[in-house]
């Protein structure tokens, strides 16, 4: 019993240990106080402050801002994202382009469906820049597909403009 109660105590403190509740830190504000009794108070967020007091009754209170920082790490572990290919322009009027950004394109293809399924054309990328003509289609909305070896490996939404 008794180490039922400790081992209890034991998660209870490191679950409250993991708990991370937001916070709303306070980085920019201050309290300004005139000498004919105004004063004006303002908060934006504030990690640190300092109070400044002039001759007579002059206080002011200033914050200090911090910018917040993101920071990624272990993009190197994401080995399906691929960026070989890329299309422009998205929108497109007359005519789409696929960049294949890689050196072996053999056994590459694409394919253009409407948003029925329908296939629309389909090819050979043959070349690092491969233009798909747009012109006969209707404004609408489109998926393009690549395929390596008749493997999907990517596939864009293209917006046709007018």
């Amino acid at each position: 019993m008794r180490k039922t109660v400790l081992l209890v105590c034991c998660l209870l403190i490191c679950t409250i240990a993991r708990i991370k509740a937001q916070q709303g830190i306070v980085a920019s504000g201050g309290t300004l106080t005139g000498t004919t009794g105004g004063k004006a108070s303002y908060t934006v967020g504030q990690v640190d402050y300092i109070t400044l007091t002039g001759t007579g009754t002059v206080v002011a209170t200033l914050g200090l801002q911090q910018p917040y920082n993101i920071i990624i790490i272990g993009i190197d572990d994401l080995k399906d994202i691929r960026l070989d290919f890329s299309v422009y322009p998205n929108p497109a009027r007359n005519q789409l382009n696929i960049k294949v950004d890689r050196k072996s394109i053999s056994g590459l293809t694409y394919q253009l469906y409407n948003l029925q399924g329908q296939l629309l054309i389909n090819g050979l990328i043959s070349e690092q820049i491969n233009p798909i003509p747009m012109e006969k289609y209707a404004p609408s909305t489109y998926l393009l597909t690549i395929k390596e070896n008749n493997s999907l490996v990517k596939s864009f939404k293209i917006i046709k403009n007018q």
